[in-house]
């Protein structure tokens, strides 16, 4: 077998494990509400600069620097559905291990230590293996570092794509500023190394000053011009205004191989210090910081240390280390292996499943039915984190109250519905953002929606559906508010046929509504109706989750 294809066959694991950590479910809000913003796009023919899919702020200016990749979206899916999605995710993920693959086996060779050590990266990084653009963000970052290896290996026009690359990047994420980051550590680098060992190899700093220079003025090539390097500062990074998870500090528990990981890089370049250049210790040192602020830079970090820790390795193996090759490789090996197993058993942060499509039961999905189904009028209420599933199924016959686009909102609205929630606040918002309809998890309603403000027209074991007691409301509630079967209520001592008769309606209704029916409810209601049968007294109450 030639050596080529000895390579070849080497990623086939690699690719295995890309496949294996991407074969899941859509699972995440922000996903869907990226996906309806493409679809809009296409049907309107032009960019959206507002804040359209909410009910409250819908003329607040909407910063999208994410069009591109919303393009991409939603013609995937109208190809596919959400299986073409899942495919996508899956195919971008094997792209990224490949040239993280082509990376590391250019510059140090020993591809069957290479294959493990993306394996590694991929375990670790899996929980940002999602269907979001950050996603192409990881690829390009990946393919800006094999632009810059390839400059140092000779002259070459390869560094000339940089601009286009860039001006494609800044319309698909705002994470392209890791790119000028990864330029900068490169160029600044090279400086050093040329200042302290002038008698040195011609250095690549000359080769890729002009392209990265010409990278500024092309990533402003998009709708929102230069307020697009700025971006990620002013809108991301910058206060707690939603407990997001992926924008806190990278705790030891949620990600351990990251600390592990960032332990024996640093002590790798220390060790090597004198064959270490300054381009590897000023990324990989920069990447360490900026993944221990923040967890959602931590995937750059790993795809930043990775190649160094391959090189330096290696190079000590070949040059008559303790560790040879082979040994080295078996190491490598059984460290992917862990990560995988903890990465698949511990480290997931979203309830993923196996499959591709949309994963409903991720969401409030009968309850969004619910909504859709009844017109229920006046504003919605809902939570953070399910305003983008929302605006994919109500958009346009209702507006979220939230969703995850944080730069579409007035800061203050978001802190202080989320942030600096007070329940006694409470009142004063539905009064102020005049709020009819709220969709809010079963165990939340019991203190937001008290039983003589707010009736109860829909419920199943994670969400419910209730709307404000007004005049206007009065029929719609008549006709299909929950009395006498809602969670939490014991039911009264069966007295007339005519009330027997409406609870066992309620029951068979909440059955219906449900995306699955609910064995305990089928339960409840075969006693309930056995109770009515023989005229006993009083069934026994719901099992299920209670406010």
């Amino acid at each position: 077998m030639t050596r080529t294809g000895r390579t070849l066959l080497l990623f086939l694991p690699v690719a295995g494990v890309a496949l294996l950590l991407t074969f899941t479910m859509t699972c995440d809000s922000d996903v869907l509400w990226h996906l309806k913003t493409g679809q809009v796009i296409l049907e309107r023919g032009s960019l959206l600069r507002t804040n359209t899919f909410a009910s409250t702020y819908p003329d607040h200016p909407w910063p999208n620097p994410e069009w591109l990749f919303q393009v991409v979206l939603a013609l995937v899916h109208r190809s596919g559905g959400f299986v073409a999605i899942g495919v996508l995710k899956v195919l971008v993920t094997l792209a990224c291990a490949g040239v993280l693959f082509g990376l590391m086996v250019r510059r140090a060779g020993h591809p069957g230590t290479a294959a493990a050590l993306v394996a590694l990266v991929l375990a670790a990084i899996q929980f940002r293996l999602t269907e979001r653009p950050h996603l192409f963000s990881f690829l390009f970052f990946l393919l800006t570092l094999l632009v810059a290896e390839r400059a140092r290996e000779g002259p070459s026009r390869l560094p000339w794509v940089l601009p286009a690359l860039f001006a494609l990047w800044s319309n698909i994420h705002p994470e392209f500023v890791m790119g000028f980051l990864a330029l900068g550590a490169v160029l600044v680098g090279d400086a050093l190394d040329r200042r302290l060992a002038p008698a040195g190899p011609d250095s690549r700093q000359a080769r890729l000053l002009l392209p990265a220079l010409l990278c500024v003025p092309a990533a402003c090539f998009n709708p929102e011009g230069y307020h697009a390097l700025l971006f990620p500062l002013l809108h991301t990074f910058i206060g707690p205004i939603v407990a997001v998870t992926e924008y806190a500090p990278t705790g030891a528990l949620r990600v351990p191989a990251f600390w592990i990981v960032a332990a024996l890089t640093a002590a790798t370049l220390y060790r090597f210090r004198r064959a270490s250049a300054w381009s590897e210790i000023l990324l990989a040192g920069g990447m360490t910081v900026l993944g221990a602020l923040y967890l959602r830079a931590t995937p750059y970090f790993f795809l930043a240390a990775a190649p160094v820790l391959h090189r330096h390795a290696t190079a000590a193996a070949t040059a008559g280390s303790r560790v040879n090759a082979q040994r080295l490789c078996a190491i490598a090996v059984v460290a992917a292996a862990v990560s995988l197993c903890w990465a698949l058993g511990f480290e997931r942060l979203l309830p993923y499943r196996w499959g591709l499509g949309l994963d409903d039961s991720a969401f409030p999905a009968a309850a969004a039915a619910a909504v859709e189904r009844h017109a229920l009028p006046g504003r919605l209420y809902n939570l953070y984190g399910d305003g983008g599933y929302l605006i994919y199924r109500l958009y346009p016959g209702a507006g979220v109250f939230q969703d995850g686009r944080l730069q579409a909102y007035p800061r203050e609205f978001m802190a202080r519905i989320n942030a600096q929630f007070d329940e006694r606040d409470w009142p004063a918002i539905v009064e102020e953002y005049q709020v009819n309809t709220l969709l809010l998890p079963i165990v939340t309603a019991g203190r937001l929606a008290p039983i003589d403000a707010w009736g109860m027209v829909f419920w199943d074991d994670s969400s419910c559906v209730l709307v404000r007691r007004t005049a206007r409301n009065t029929a719609l509630l008549s006709r299909l508010e929950y009395r006498l079967f809602r969670p939490g209520l014991e039911f009264q001592e069966i007295a007339d046929p005519p009330r027997n008769a409406a609870l066992v309606r309620e029951m068979e209704r909440n059955q219906s509504e449900r995306l699955k029916p609910s064995p305990l409810v089928a339960r409840e209601l075969e006693e309930v109706r056995a109770k009515i049968h023989s005229g006993g007294d009083q069934p026994r109450p719901y099992e299920g989750s209670t406010p």
